[in-house]
């Protein structure tokens, strides 16, 4: 199965979680919390890719922000869902950027950082998007907290 490559400015940040969250935000177990997810989900069903990172803070708008984790892929693929998860309780805006060959398209919504999966379709209606050679992630919250995406088929 393709994978898709995470080429986010947030990726993999392990070492700066520390210097990005406040103090009510445990460190610690926001690491291990992500470890035990990247480990957990490494090789589920239908995934394309993952990536994490730390979130930002404000409002997020569509076509806003070019933060985030960006996955890419170098042939055109069919995309269904993204899941978003995130460390620390609260709520975080959640911004996906979709391009396609023939368009794009935008989704925003609220996820709770509650650690939990909360899935996210692409398509309207449910269907899959045809043609995907990239998705943009962007999690925002205050406070600062860890998330963990995923994109699939």
């Amino acid at each position: 199965m393709k994978r898709l490559l995470c080429i986010g400015s947030v990726c993999a940040l392990a070492l700066t979680v520390a210097g990005c969250a406040p103090a009510d935000i445990d460190d610690a177990a926001a690491q291990d919390w992500l470890a035990q997810v990247a480990a957990e989900r490494a090789d589920a069903p239908g995934l394309l890719g993952s990536g994490w990172g730390v979130t930002g803070t404000g409002a997020v708008t569509v076509g806003g922000s070019r933060e985030g984790i960006t996955l890419a892929s170098d042939q055109p693929t069919t995309l269904s869902a993204a899941e978003i998860r995130c460390f620390g309780g609260g709520t975080a805006s959640v911004e996906i950027e979709v391009t396609a060959e023939a368009s794009g398209r935008g989704v925003q919504t609220d996820v709770a950082c509650d650690e939990q999966p909360h899935r996210v379709e692409l398509g309207e209606g449910g269907t899959p998007l045809p043609g995907v050679t990239s998705i943009r992630i962007d999690v925002r919250s205050t406070p600062v907290t860890t998330f963990y995406a995923e994109a699939y088929t």
